[in-house]
């Protein structure tokens, strides 16, 4: 019974969170695109809380905050492997002939555009650096 008072409360969160953004884009609805950016955005508020809270020793609320994520997670797009992201970052490395740290955004702006939703950014960022450093 508490487990489904905890979704309750992240669906709620959620649904005021969406609500909000189709305010302030000013549409009935949003698209699918938009609600997994608020999702997304909130799963990132949600991890930064965490930090908080642990390293402000608040065992509970970090507890709570697991679950908020397992929940807002579930709603997330399967993410790719890093060997996966690996290879595009490779294949896009390759395509745009990017040989040094000073096109590190270009890179970045290519990979990202392919794996939008599907990867984190810091992953990418990690593996666009280590390619770009074997240069």
């Amino acid at each position: 019974m508490a487990h489904d008072k905890e979704r309750l409360s992240v669906f709620r969160m959620l649904k005021s969170a969406l609500k909000n953004e189709a305010i302030e884009k000013r549409v009935p609805e949003l698209d699918d695109e938009a609600c997994l950016a608020v999702i997304k955005r909130m799963i990132k508020q949600t991890k930064d809380a965490r930090v908080d809270f642990e390293n402000a020793g608040r065992r509970e609320l970090v507890l709570q905050s697991d679950k908020e994520l397992a929940v807002l997670e579930a709603y997330m797009p399967a993410q790719m492997s890093e060997a996966d992201v690996a290879a595009i970052v490779l294949r896009h490395k390759q395509a745009l002939g990017v040989t040094g740290k000073n096109e590190m955004g270009k890179l970045m702006c290519a990979v990202m555009k392919d794996v939008s939703g599907k990867a984190d950014g810091g992953l990418v960022r990690k593996l666009v650096e280590k390619a770009l450093s074997v240069v």
